[in-house]
């Protein structure tokens, strides 16, 4: 079993967070209790409440993400920075990951500045893999998907470069977003349009 320990204080509780690697074994995460729960609705929850996790001090993620995301996302609690665990610029792949795992856990904050940063950027061009996972059935009303879907809708020219690499429901999904602003001039993201994906940041 990998271990990943954060620095630890003798006056705040510990608890562990699993999840499973690429090899399928786990990874564990041994991070402070109160920087967790003070920061997620869902940990907060978890540790706090009468689950069996919060007597045992453990939760285990399974497959909801991977040890690179989680290890973004525990970066982000205790220093508030968007990075990797090198420190260099996220890639797409990685911000949509995290929105996703910071979906789940119930980060609005963090969510919300994945969507500044996406929509700040001159190019977004996330794996067709991972596109495949945010177009799944299961994603349909995913806060993501839908920013995600108008990103490409306003510069239809990436959809229209090699459509091929793109899931069907996305392409469908762009087509109908397309048609809100078929005659306007597409391409970037003003502050009003980001507005209305960003979610209410009270935890």
């Amino acid at each position: 079993m990998l271990v990943l320990t954060t620095h630890s204080h003798p006056y705040m509780d510990m608890v562990d967070i699993y999840v499973n690697g690429s090899g399928g074994e786990k990874v564990k995460f041994n991070v402070h209790k109160h920087f967790m729960v003070s920061a997620s609705r869902y940990f907060r929850v978890m540790f706090t409440g009468s689950f069996l996790e919060a007597t045992k001090k453990e939760l285990d993620l399974d497959d909801r993400t991977d040890p690179e995301t989680l290890a973004m996302l525990v970066n982000y609690i205790y220093r508030d920075e968007v990075e990797t665990a090198t420190g260099e610029e996220v890639s797409a792949d990685g911000l949509i990951k995290l929105s996703l795992l910071a979906d789940y856990v119930q980060m609005p904050k963090l969510v919300n500045l994945i969507f500044r940063e996406i929509g700040s950027r001159d190019e977004f061009k996330p794996s067709g893999s991972l596109l495949e996972v945010l177009y799944s059935p299961d994603r349909e009303n995913c806060y993501m998907r839908r920013f995600v879907t108008e990103v490409f809708a306003l510069s239809r020219h990436a959809i229209l470069d090699d459509h091929r690499e793109f899931p069907n429901q996305m392409l469908l999904e762009v087509l109908i977003a397309t048609r809100e602003f078929l005659f306007k001039k597409g391409g970037k993201f003003t502050h009003q349009r980001l507005c209305k994906f960003l979610v209410n940041e009270d935890i």
